[in-house]
C-alpha cells in the first residue's frame, strides 16, 4: 500500500497568520499522523515555526520545510538546504539591501519600526514599514498601502532594477511585507524527499 502524506501552509491553514497553533489543531494533527506522514511549509523560519507551535514544530510533524522549502527536515534531521547568498552572491545580494534601505528611506509612511530587511536562507523581507510593527500597526499599513500603493510602486522599481538577474521573482506578500524569491524551492525539496521516503 502506498504512503499517505498531508502537507499544509501554516500561516492561514494550520494557525491564524503569525497567530499559534490551537490546542485542537495540534490533536488534530497528532490524530492525522496516525495514518499519513504530516508536512508543514511555510515562508517563515524555523525559530517562528517554533513560536507558532509552541514547541519544536519538529516534534508535532514528520516533515518540516521552513523558509519555502529551502530548508527540509525529516524529523530533526535536516534533509536539505539551499543558500540565497550562495545562488545570489555576496556583491548582488549587499547591493539589492543597500538599494532598498536608501528606498525605505526616502518614503513617509505614517509610522516606521525596525527591521525593514530580513535575510533568510532563500528570501529577502523587505517592509517598508518594518517587521517589528504591532499587528494594529500592520493592518492600519495595508489601508494606507491600499489609498497609496507603496508596497506595489515598491515591487515596480524592483522589477526594473534586478529583474535582470537570473531567476529572481517580487511580489507583495502578507500585509504588509513585500518578499524576494529567488527559485522556487518546492521543486528541490521534493526531489530530494521522494529519494529518501519508505
Amino acid at each position: 500500500m502506498a504512503a499517505k502524506y498531508a502537507l499544509f501552509d501554516l500561516d492561514g491553514t494550520l494557525t491564524a497568520p503569525r497567530g499559534a497553533a490551537t490546542p485542537e489543531m495540534l490533536e488534530l494533527i497528532q490524530k492525522l499522523r496516525t495514518v499519513a506522514k504530516v508536512g508543514v511549509v511555510s515562508g517563515s523560519d524555523l525559530p517562528k515555526l517554533n513560536e507558532q507551535f509552541t514547541a519544536d514544530c519538529r516534534d508535532c510533524v514528520d516533515y518540516t520545510f521552513p523558509e519555502n522549502g529551502i530548508v527540509a527536515y525529516q524529523g530533526k534531521r535536516m534533509i536539505g538546504s539551499h543558500s540565497f547568498a550562495e545562488f545570489l552572491g555576496e556583491d548582488k545580494l549587499q547591493e539589492m539591501i543597500n538599494f532598498v534601505l536608501r528606498y525605505f528611506s526616502e518614503i513617509t509612511l505614517p509610522v516606521k519600526r525596525g527591521t525593514f530587511v530580513e535575510y533568510r536562507m532563500g528570501m529577502l523581507n523587505f517592509s517598508p514599514i518594518g517587521r517589528q510593527c504591532s499587528q494594529e500597526e500592520r493592518i492600519q499599513f495595508n489601508e494606507y498601502d491600499k489609498e497609496h500603493g507603496i508596497r506595489q510602486k515598491f515591487v515596480e522599481e524592483m522589477d526594473k532594477r534586478f529583474s535582470k538577474w537570473s531567476s529572481l521573482w517580487f511580489g507583495v506578500m502578507s500585509t504588509v511585507v513585500v518578499a524576494y524569491q529567488v527559485w522556487r524551492p518546492v521543486r528541490h525539496w521534493w526531489t530530494d524527499i521522494r529519494r529518501l521516503l519508505p
